[in-house]
């Protein structure tokens, strides 16, 4: 069962499942914008999901995706799965060049400010996101197989 999972993003069909994810996540911010955040609230109508803005560490203009996150205290937490491919997400770049980003939940954007979790916080605060969405640890497993790649997670703390 498990090699099965791993043939979903081969690197033959990486590319492909890259766009797909990368379009599906423009239209739901689309949608959960206009709407105010009433809408397209969720992945797969489980976990729930943020707008990230940051700013690109290339082109300095701001991008937007829609994220599955966790909250922890008055923090937000993001994992870079980028669904087990083998690289980071754009956005993971983004955040370690401009730490200074916003998340939509509701209906107003907080200015953050971004941080990679280590050791012992990443450990407790990736169970914390496992509860809210189980599918990391596959992406986890995915990445690992194909590229050797650990996934990392992201803290998003307010901005002062």
């Amino acid at each position: 069962m498990a090699e099965q999972k791993l043939k979903l993003f081969s690197q033959e069909r990486e590319p492909a499942a890259i766009k797909i994810m990368q379009r599906m996540s423009r239209i739901q911010a689309w949608v959960f914008k206009k709407s105010g955040g009433r809408l397209m609230r969720t992945f797969f109508f489980m976990s729930p999901v943020g707008i990230l803005t940051c700013k690109g560490r290339k082109s300095g203009e701001w991008r937007e995706i829609c994220l599955v996150y966790g909250e922890v205290d008055d923090k937000i937490v993001l994992i870079a799965s980028k669904a087990g491919c083998a690289g980071h997400p754009a956005w993971y770049y983004n955040l370690q060049a401009n730490p200074e980003c916003s998340m939509q939940i509701g209906r107003k954007p907080v200015a953050m400010v971004a941080r990679e979790a280590q050791g012992t916080e990443k450990e407790a605060l990736w169970n914390k996101m496992l509860e809210i969405y189980k599918g990391f640890d596959d992406y986890q497993e995915r990445a690992s197989a194909v590229s050797g790649r650990t996934i990392p997670l992201m803290v998003l703390e307010p901005a002062a």
